[in-house]
């Protein structure tokens, strides 16, 4: 008994069923007109039905055609995705990739990149430490690792987790001053402020409560820079919960107000339309998702 190729004629057949032509299809795959004819049929003949109603004019699709041509679609889809899932798999990362992340991300991310870098000696990573929002395309940027909603929805988006503010202080500073009891007593605090690209001083933010306004002695631009006045004892700070990891676990600062938590912006990382299929790209991906993504 002689064995039927499963996919034999399918692409013909969706090429011609596409374009409603034999014609235009065979223009498409690069071969004569005759042989999609003779392909087309000769899977007809194998399913036992006709799949097209073809004219002088043009070509339709019979009822039975309709119903096989999804189907169809799919299947050839999933063979070409299989295909092209293979060959990325064989391509190992290589060359450079440049990725632009924010300041607050600089001294989480670079450290670890050697876990990525090790096991691809091929390849190298520029990174772009800043808060200014780079333009990918402008700048050369493959990848971006943006903290907040991205403002380019063309962009491709890998979500990553979302950190929670985590307000804290010195003992240092809570021997001399005492703990704040509610998220208002921070009115009575020396609250170190941060200053968004805007200029303007970011308040401090509590689930279910108004934004409180930071009221102290220091304001910057920089949020390891407020995170290091705070552990020197100069006042509050409220951060992302990963700039204060290292601090908190050593005991340099203490949680205050750990009823009253705040979920941060989302984390996502960025890249042009096109571009995720790189082996460069997944290799970054898997690597940040790992690193950020608990």
């Amino acid at each position: 008994m002689e064995t039927i190729e499963p996919f034999a004629g399918m692409v013909p057949f969706l090429a011609t069923a596409e374009a409603r032509s034999f014609s235009q299809a065979a223009r498409t795959l690069g071969v004569t007109v005759s042989a999609i004819s003779k392909t087309v049929a000769k899977l007809e003949a194998e399913l036992g039905v006709r799949l097209l109603h073809r004219t002088s004019r043009r070509v339709t699709l019979t009822s039975e055609g309709e119903a096989f041509l999804p189907i169809c679609r799919e299947a050839v889809e999933r063979a070409r995705a299989a295909r092209n899932t293979v060959a990325a798999i064989q391509r190992a990362p290589r060359g450079l990739l440049r990725v632009s992340m924010p300041l607050p991300l600089g001294p989480v991310i670079v450290p670890a990149l050697p876990r990525l870098l090790a096991p691809n000696p091929g390849l190298s990573i520029h990174t772009v430490v800043t808060d200014r929002n780079v333009r990918l395309a402008d700048e050369s940027i493959d990848l971006a690792i943006r903290i907040g909603e991205a403002a380019d929805s063309r962009l491709v988006r890998y979500p990553l987790r979302t950190p929670r503010f985590i307000t804290a202080a010195a003992p240092s500073y809570l021997a001399r001053r005492g703990p704040p009891a509610t998220p208002e007593d921070l009115a009575h605090h020396a609250a170190l402020a941060f200053v968004t690209p805007a200029g303007r001083p970011r308040p401090f933010v509590f689930a279910a409560r108004k934004p409180i306004s930071p009221a102290g002695p220091i304001t910057a631009d920089h949020g390891d820079s407020l995170v290091a006045a705070a552990i020197a004892g100069a006042g509050i700070v409220q951060a992302l919960d990963f700039m204060l990891a290292r601090a908190l676990a050593t005991g340099a600062l203490v949680e205050v107000l750990a009823d009253h938590p705040s979920p941060g912006p989302p984390m996502a990382l960025l890249c042009a339309p096109g571009r995720q299929s790189s082996p460069r790209i997944r290799a970054f991906v898997t690597f940040a998702t790992e690193l950020l993504g608990r």
